[in-house]
Order: C-alpha cells, then structure tokens, then sequence
C-alpha cells in the first residue's frame, strides 16, 4: 500500500529509517527515468566524490547519487541528488556544502537537488527560496544558478520534477509522489515507522493534522 500522506511522509525523516530510504532512492529513481532516457543517455548509481584535498564529511563520499551520461563519450550531463543530513552540513572553514554544487556546474552538466528534509537551513545561494518544508532546485548547466525551484509544505502533493538533459533533447519528467510511494511500499515502512514520532518533531498544528493520516496498529 502507499504512504497514507498526501505528500512526504514526515516519518521517513527519522534517523533510522532515512538511511535506508535515501539508499533505495536512488536506485528507485534510476529505473524510474531509465525508459526515458535510454538509448541515448545511460543512468549511473554512483558515490560523491570530491575534489583532491577537498573537505569531506564522515561517510559523505558513501552515498549515492544519480549521473545521467551521455551514452556516446559518457559525458555528464545532469546529476540528481536526494539530499541527506550528511550533506546539509557545512565546512567550517569555507561555509560551503562538502560538495558544492559548482563543482558539478563547473564540469557543464546541471543539477537537480531534492530536499526533503525538515529543519535544516537552506544554503545562502537559495535563501531567496520562502519559508518551506521541502524543496527542489533545478539548476540547468546554460544558466548556472536554480531557475526552476518548487518550495513545498508537507501538506502539499509532491511534484513531478524536470530533469534536464542536454539543451536539444526535452526534459524528462520524474514523479516524486509515485516514487515515494512504491519505495514505501516495497520496504513495508507501514510495518515498523510510525512507532516514534517525527525527526524533528511535528509542530501542534502539524501533528493535530499528520494524525488524520496515521494508519491503524498492526
């Protein structure tokens, strides 16, 4: 069955649940484009990397993202990243992302970013973004800064996102809402999430209104 929320599903923000969400994301969402895309471009599953000597974060360079390539050459086109605790947090010394998103600009491919993750701040290059719960940034690489940005509540149905390929080739679409349900289905969340409550927790207003959705005990 699919998550009982019209939107994000609050509950998956939980330490211990998100993990395991954000690993089956990505792959989740490679098959989903894959059609789409194919044969002219090819999907990869792959891990961060950084520059040399870049400042990296504890398991940072672990987790996974998605690289659309050109199948010809196997040029990076876009990369699509499902955004994590680990990469919202900050360099210290460079007040930077560990990974800033210029590096992926810099190599001429775009980038499309997807939070949803509450309580966290928005990095200073979308603080024009207004006051959300979640967002996504698409950021394509003719423009190089996000013209397309979706800030969502968590009441709100999440939207089908473009995905950029190169200029000549139109946009392929990818359904959040539909994924997040199949995902949700598949590792039987319903089963085991909803004993804890939200990280971090709801507001009175939001959980007054998360209640109506709450499945019944197993």
């Amino acid at each position: 069955m699919p998550s009982p929320f019209p939107g994000m599903d609050p509950y998956l923000e939980q330490e211990d649940v998100w993990h395991d969400f954000h690993q089956r994301f990505i792959p989740s969402m490679a098959n989903a484009i894959a059609a789409s895309v194919h044969p002219v471009y090819i999907t990869k599953v792959t891990r961060r990397v950084g520059e040399p000597g870049q400042f990296i974060l504890g398991d940072f360079e672990s987790e996974a993202v998605l690289e659309i390539r050109h199948r010809v050459g196997k040029n990076l086109i876009t990369v699509v990243d499902l955004l994590s605790p680990v990469s919202h947090k900050i360099d210290p010394d460079t007040s930077q992302h560990p990974v800033p998103p210029r590096q992926v600009l810099s190599r001429g491919a775009s980038l499309v970013e997807i939070n949803l993750l509450r309580g966290y701040p928005k990095p200073p290059r979308l603080k024009e973004i207004p006051n959300c719960d979640y967002w996504v940034t698409v950021t394509r690489a003719e423009e190089r800064r996000p013209v397309e940005v979706s800030p969502l509540s968590i009441r709100d149905r999440l939207p089908a996102v473009a995905i950029p390929l190169r200029p000549t080739d139109a946009d392929v679409r990818l359904d959040l809402h539909q994924l997040i349900h199949q995902i949700y289905d598949a590792a039987g969340y319903k089963y085991y999430i909803y004993s804890a409550s939200p990280q971090p927790p709801l507001t009175p207003e939001q959980a007054e209104w998360a209640a109506e959705f709450l499945p019944k005990p197993c």
